[in-house]
């Protein structure tokens, strides 16, 4: 499925022609679970392309490929004065496969700057990693689940030559089950 997915996200070029654009996006993430204890969770990153086309009446729709990482805390249990018992890490990564439809407010245009939103529906791969080190051996599980992913997004684009556009976005997006990302990134786009 995953291969099935890719490989038609870097088809679309084929079939785009006036109107198109490319971009990367960079910036934090914070993902937790819903029915955990998230004690010592770190803020992550999260980078990605965009391919998309501007399909008239301040629509656009695009394909997104976003990788997100993130980790807790390390957790030291001791056993006595000065002797350390174990050390424990737990992180986790994902990448997304998405399809968005975006809406540029062009009503809203101040100072250069439109605000959009949109919605996005795809597929997430996701891995965690636990991991416990003792001092004569160590203990790891990888847990790997994908599944359905939806995402809601919001923004500001900015031009700053011709043809580039500047973007922040904050992004709301469901991955797996009982988890949850937050993430506010910075894209540049070029549009052709």
């Amino acid at each position: 499925m995953k291969k099935i997915i890719f490989t038609a996200l870097f088809s679309l070029p084929i079939f785009l022609s006036a109107g198109q654009y490319v971009g990367f996006h960079g910036g934090t993430d914070y993902s937790y679970k819903t029915n955990d204890s998230n004690a010592g969770q770190k803020v992550g990153y999260a980078v990605g392309l965009v391919y998309g086309k501007d399909v008239g009446d301040q629509i656009r729709a695009e394909a997104e490929i976003t990788f997100r990482n993130g980790s807790k805390r390390k957790v030291y249990v001791d056993k006595g004065v000065d002797q350390l018992e174990s050390k424990k890490y737990e992180s986790k990564h994902s990448w997304s496969y998405m399809i968005n439809l975006i809406y540029d407010v062009n009503q809203l245009t101040t100072y250069k700057l439109t605000p959009y939103f949109g919605l996005g529906v795809g597929y997430g791969n996701n891995v965690t990693e636990l991991k416990i080190k003792y001092d004569s051996h160590s203990d790891s599980e990888k847990r790997r689940d994908s599944d359905f992913a939806w995402q809601g997004l919001i923004g500001l684009s900015y031009p700053v030559a011709d043809g580039i556009l500047s973007r922040v976005q904050y992004c709301y997006h469901r991955g797996e089950q009982h988890s949850i990302s937050h993430s506010v990134t910075a894209a540049i786009v070029k549009a052709f």
